[in-house]
Parts: structure tokens; C-alpha cells; sequence
């Protein structure tokens, strides 16, 4: 019996172990959400604004590519001190509702995070406006950071090792216990290619 919780506290010790190491890797990520309003310009009739609005409905698909394009994000990068193009496009999700792009950079420094959605947002708003001309005005604004985690947290993964573990200790156990009465009865003999247990009748 003493094997058998030694078996298991063992295995509850390497399950809580490798949970540290995976919480380990957990790291926290800074996320940032600012949006562009893309509305029609100025425009004599309501025909005229109908037909814009349809207009740039239409082109929000493009307006979403562009966030992540390479002149946008080169801009950005060239603004934004530590980060490249690459990471820029990367750490950016773009969602479209609307009229509205919702732009969300995830990066592991706050600042950053902060300065890249600001900048991202002005220059993409730039960008719009000048595929339109005077036909469209794009307005940036930006939302409060706030922070996400990225991975399992610690505590979790900990627990979870050592849940696992306690559960792989008391499978072990109960496979030992198992083959015991195989010991017990002198072996196990082969024959015609099975497995055969040989006992002793009782006097």
C-alpha cells in the first residue's frame, strides 16, 4: 500500500511540475482597439448620399485589406520606434461593421500597442480618403488598452498537472494490482501462442 501512494505521489509531483513549465510560458499581451468611421462627404442631394453610402459599403472589403498592407504598415513602422512592418500586420485584426473598421493590435509592450493602434488608425484613415478623394472623409478613434493573457495561465496548467498526474498514479496502481495474481499463481505459461495461467487447487 505504501508502494502504491509512493507510485502516485510521484506521478502527482511530475504532472504539477510540467504544469509550472507550461504556465511558464504564458506571457502577458496588450491589446489595443481603435476604429475608422468611413462616411460620405459632403453632397448636394440625398440621392447623391445614398449612393456614396452604398459606394462605401462596398468597399469595405478593401478598406480591411489595406490595414494590413505593406504601404500602410510600412508607415506605421517608420512612426513607431522597436517594430517592423511584418510585426505591425501581424499583430493587427481587422473587423468590419458597417461603415466601421474596428482595428485590434495585440503586442506584448503597452506602450507599443497604444502608439501602433493610434498610428495605424490615422494612416489607414489617410489611405482610404485618398483612393476617394473628397468623396470620403475616414475619422480614427482610439480605445483604452487593456490587457489579455497569452497561453494557459499558470495556476490552470498547475492544476491541471497535477490532476493528470494523480490520475496517472492511480492507473498505474491499479495496473500493478492487476498483474499481481498472475505473480501469485506462478506465471503465465505459453501455449499454442496464447497466454495460459497456470493455479494449484487448494488441499
Amino acid at each position: 500500500l505504501t508502494r502504491s501512494w509512493l507510485v502516485v505521489a510521484a506521478t502527482a509531483v511530475a504532472g504539477l511540475a510540467g504544469g509550472w513549465v507550461v504556465g511558464s510560458a504564458a506571457h502577458a499581451v496588450y491589446s489595443t482597439t481603435s476604429r475608422v468611421m468611413v462616411i460620405a462627404a459632403a453632397v448636394g442631394s440625398p440621392e447623391d448620399a445614398q449612393q456614396m453610402t452604398s459606394l462605401i459599403r462596398s468597399e469595405m472589403s478593401v478598406y480591411q485589406a489595406l490595414a494590413q498592407g505593406t504601404e500602410v504598415t510600412e508607415r506605421v513602422a517608420a512612426q513607431v520606434t522597436g517594430v517592423t512592418a511584418s510585426q505591425v500586420s501581424d499583430a493587427t485584426a481587422v473587423g468590419v461593421t458597417d461603415q466601421v473598421l474596428t482595428l485590434t493590435i495585440s503586442l506584448p509592450d503597452r506602450e507599443q500597442s497604444t502608439v501602433v493602434a493610434k498610428v495605424l488608425a490615422d494612416e489607414l484613415a489617410v489611405e482610404i480618403q485618398g483612393l476617394h478623394a473628397s468623396l470620403v472623409q475616414a475619422r480614427a478613434v482610439t480605445a483604452p488598452v487593456k490587457e489579455v493573457s497569452s497561453g494557459v495561465s499558470r495556476g490552470a496548467s498547475v492544476a491541471a498537472g497535477g490532476v493528470l498526474g494523480v490520475a496517472a498514479g492511480l492507473i498505474i496502481v491499479w495496473g500493478i494490482a492487476s498483474l499481481r495474481p498472475m505473480v501469485a499463481s506462478g506465471g503465465a505459461l505459453a501455449a499454442e501462442g496464447r497466454l495460459v495461467l497456470r493455479g494449484e487447487a487448494d488441499d
